[in-house]
């Protein structure tokens, strides 16, 4: 599995109507439905796939060594450029630069990493968006203004990351890929009355996702072996114990209810 090609960013990129990026890595997952959980039903053993497009070269906002932040609340401005989710029952879309100002201002996506003591988490959460101008599609009768995404590693090495303070760091060096614990989630939501509240949320483990370099970016040699399969349903409980933003997400389910 190739987990960030290391690109020198050139300095005589000049900006254009629309933000241009010198390197860009992408991460791509797969899965099945079965297991998902929320208001969507999907058929026994249907796919899903979803492609997330970052700016690596996006510095990090963080002060800590062991948290990356690569977005900016005060330049409305984040390291995510683009978002995709097919399903059989419809596919979403999102582009953060599509929130028309003031909304556009008050809440960049958020984009961050972390590495507390054997644990590596990579984490996307939507901005201020409350009328879903970013997003595009639907998913059933779900058309969302939430979206979160989640990974997380459980063990001794470096399975996501080698630094946590620049963006899916290190995979042409060679990362370990024999976690102890691995799980990732995908939540999207409709927050708004009680009666058109959506969400769906997919999960995938360790062998149904992929880091690579964007398109036009040369490979690296780094190596391209999938990280170890674990079983999902252990990695669960890590990934409900340590993720704030799926906790604000369930508190602001039970305001709804």
């Amino acid at each position: 599995m190739k987990l960030r090609s290391v690109l020198s960013f050139s300095a005589a990129c000049v900006a254009l109507s629309a933000p241009l990026h010198a390197a860009t890595v992408t991460l791509n997952i797969s899965g099945t439905t079965d297991g998902s959980d929320g208001t969507i039903s999907y058929s026994p053993g249907s796919t899903f796939t979803a492609t997330a497009v970052f700016d690596d070269a996006f510095a990090d906002t963080n002060a800590d060594a062991n948290t990356g932040f690569f977005f900016d609340f005060g330049a409305a401005t984040t390291a995510l450029v683009s978002f995709e989710l097919k399903t059989e029952l419809g596919s979403i879309s999102y582009d953060p630069n599509a929130v028309t100002a003031p909304l556009g201002t008050f809440l960049a996506p958020q984009v961050s990493q972390s590495s507390p003591a054997n644990l590596q988490r990579f984490n996307l959460v939507s901005g201020g968006d409350p009328l879903g101008e970013a997003y595009s599609g639907s998913i059933g009768s779900l058309a969302p203004n939430f979206l979160g995404l989640t990974i997380a590693a459980q063990g001794p090495d470096n399975y996501l990351f080698d630094d946590p303070n620049s963006l899916f760091s290190g995979f042409e060096n060679g990362l370990a890929t024999d976690p102890i614990v691995f799980g990732g989630q995908i939540n999207v939501a409709q927050f708004g009355s009680i009666a058109d509240f959506d969400e769906t949320t997919l999960f995938f483990g360790a062998a149904e996702f992929s880091i690579t370099s964007g398109a036009g970016v040369p490979p690296t040699d780094g190596p391209t072996d999938p990280v170890s399969p674990v079983p999902l349903p252990a990695g669960l409980p890590l990934l409900i114990a340590g993720l704030g933003a799926f906790g604000m997400l369930a508190k602001r389910k039970e305001a709804l209810a």
